[in-house]
């Protein structure tokens, strides 16, 4: 028995540091693009009737509310993803199958093409009762209007845009000594962050076992008369999306019902999920359920928990959506970012200083829709990215490292205590998960640096002398602004010259025959030791805890640059092969290994001769 609870302190051990090895090596997830800018001004965050995401408003009855600080007006302005793949169903119904890169418009193509450098065209309509249907009045204003073919679960965001009064070109050009001016702000209220609203589909399909939502294709939802009868709307019997989510848009009011089909791994039958759905999910679906009453201008929204068919149903939290900015609030610049995922009240795990939560709960886990939005001043983010790290919340679901563990434990037990675990006398509530669970992958944010200095490297880690440096939006490839490096390879962008959205750098040498793309994390990464010495924080913009920028004249500081042109190896070079965290592991479990066997040696030598 002794020996059997040596085995077993063993592989506890082993279990728990392996699950948390695997578990730390999750792959990262890929980088999405954002919108692009052309000159300076102002967006100002609107709400709309104080909805921040739920159930569909009535497009045609909303309220936007807020500031325009421009004695002129300002522009409406919407940005939101635009739909580049709309797939004709079997019924004739027209959906959107995949969503591209935010767009932003202010309905007038020439100022799009100012602002935004290209048309909106393609987003919601949006028309303000009374006076310029397409301006906010001076001031604070509450504004009645419409919003018209909004997307399904589509995050939008609503602007008032104005051009602000620079008193000067507000463009520096190559010319470090020009004062700074202004590219584009977002202001936010000091009061209230801005909430950006979105429309969602009439339910969603779940396991009933594991809670979990089913994945992309894994199931039809039909929309039935009150007789069983199935009903001919045009995006009737469509498959759930990503999200788990059905979207069923009826022609008549009416009494109806519901049948979730085409389900690989389930079925359809009349269930009680577990009592913690009500956490995670709105009313719900079952068969047998009577009819309810749907109005076109009133939209019901009916979860659907299905059976599975073998073992509780697993996946990867998806990202389903993502985005970053810079947002002006309470006289500073913020770093803001939003995401969504596919499973309800997620918990993240951030590179972020304690205390930051998502703003729509306040706590460190998402909403019941899987948005998250946070916020930390620029200065002190982090220069390497934002890493948000998406765990299942362990109050509703298994996470990676409790089934990988969990599993272990119960295949250990059956070894150690075959008659107890045969017969069942051990009890666990939490049913095991036959398939592999993967690991999530982290969201990763590139760092919106704003003050960009240092060395352009090429692809093996020499400096690139006279290289072109081009600072390009991500969304379309388009050039914000270009600077040209020294001798050296050194070159610096100030403030003004950078966006407050994602961006990065594209470096070509002087004979044009060489280009490379840089993210603004590698450019950090291989600029690392001169960041360093030169005591530069990019995010801040300061450089020996001063601001590289005099905030009261708006001229640079004299900082002279001392610093020789530091020595970079290319990408991975000069590092380690051996990765310590699995030569550490590697020999703790030798230290286990080496001690349960000189215990079971010792327990054999002193065991009483018969």
């Amino acid at each position: 028995m002794k020996i059997k609870l040596s085995f077993l302190v063993l592989a506890l051990t082993i279990g728990l540091f392996v699950s948390r090895l695997v578990y730390a090596q999750e792959p990262e997830a890929p980088e999405l693009i954002m919108s692009d800018l052309g000159v300076p001004y102002i967006m100002e965050c609107v709400k709309v009737d104080g909805r921040d995401g739920g159930w569909p408003p009535p497009v045609d009855d909303v309220t936007f509310i807020g500031t325009c600080n421009s004695p002129d007006g300002c522009n409406v302005g919407i940005c939101g993803p635009i739909c580049l793949d709309a797939a004709v169903n079997e019924n004739g119904g027209v959906r959107c199958q995949k969503y591209g890169d935010k767009k932003c418009t202010v309905f007038d193509v020439a100022l799009d093409t100012r602002y935004f450098g290209e048309s909106g065209a393609g987003l919601p309509g949006i028309t303000l009762e009374g006076g310029n249907p397409h301006m906010f009045p001076p001031g604070q204003f509450k504004v009645k209007g419409s919003i018209t073919k909004p997307g399904d679960h589509v995050v939008y965001d609503i602007y008032a845009v104005s051009e602000p009064d620079l008193g000067g070109s507000g463009n520096e050009g190559d010319d470090p000594s020009q004062q700074l001016g202004t590219t584009k702000f977002i202001f936010e209220g000091a009061q209230e962050i801005c909430k950006s609203i979105f429309w969602d589909p009439y339910g969603r399909v779940f396991d009933a076992v594991s809670l979990e939502p089913l994945g992309a294709n894994e199931a039809r939802v039909t929309l039935l008369d009150s007789k069983d009868q199935y009903v001919d709307v045009p995006s009737n019997n469509s498959p759930i999306d990503a999200l788990g989510k059905y979207n069923i848009y009826i022609l008549e009011d009416g009494m109806y019902k519901l049948k979730a089909t085409n389900m690989p791994r389930h079925e359809f039958v009349r269930v009680n999920p577990d009592p913690r759905y009500v956490d995670l999910y709105e009313r719900i679906y079952r068969l047998g359920d009577p009819a309810f009453e749907e109005k076109q201008n009133d939209p019901q929204r009916y979860d659907i928990p299905v059976k599975p068919k073998g073992a509780p149903y697993k996946r990867a939290i998806e990202t389903i959506f993502k985005d970053q900015t810079i947002v002006w609030r309470d006289g500073e610049e913020y770093t803001k970012i939003e995401f969504r995922v596919s499973h309800p009240l997620t918990k993240i795990e951030t590179n972020l200083d304690e205390g930051i939560t998502c703003n729509q709960t306040g706590v460190d886990h998402t909403d019941k829709e899987g948005f998250c939005t946070l916020q930390v001043k620029s200065s002190e983010a982090p220069q390497e990215g934002i890493d948000i790290k998406k765990v299942k919340n362990p109050d509703y679901y298994l996470t990676y490292e409790q089934n990988l563990i969990g599993g272990f434990v119960a295949r250990l037990f059956s070894w150690i205590t075959p008659e107890v675990y045969a017969q069942q006398s051990i009890r666990i509530d939490v049913p095991e998960v036959v398939a592999p669970v993967m690991a999530e992958d982290d969201i990763k944010f590139e760092p919106i640096l704003r003050h960009v200095e240092g060395y352009a490297y090429d692809e093996v880690g020499q400096p690139i002398p006279k290289a072109k440096v081009q600072v390009v939006l991500s969304m379309n490839n388009k050039v914000f602004h270009t600077a040209t490096a020294d001798d050296s390879g050194f070159f610096t962008i100030y403030k003004n010259n950078l966006p407050p959205l994602e961006y990065y750098l594209k470096l070509t040498d002087q004979t044009g025959s060489k280009i490379l793309t840089q993210q603004t994390s590698l450019f950090i990464e291989n600029n690392q030791a001169y960041i360093d010495s030169e005591k530069i924080n990019l995010m801040a913009a300061t450089k020996n805890d001063q601001p590289i920028i005099n905030p009261a004249t708006g001229q640079l500081n004299q900082i002279v640059k001392t610093t020789p042109v530091p020595t970079q190896t290319s990408a991975g070079a000069g590092k380690s092969t051996i990765d310590l965290k699995v030569v550490s592991v590697f020999i703790i479990l030798f230290v286990l290994v080496a001690s349960t066997v000189g215990v079971i040696f010792y327990i054999k030598r002193n065991r009483p001769q018969i």
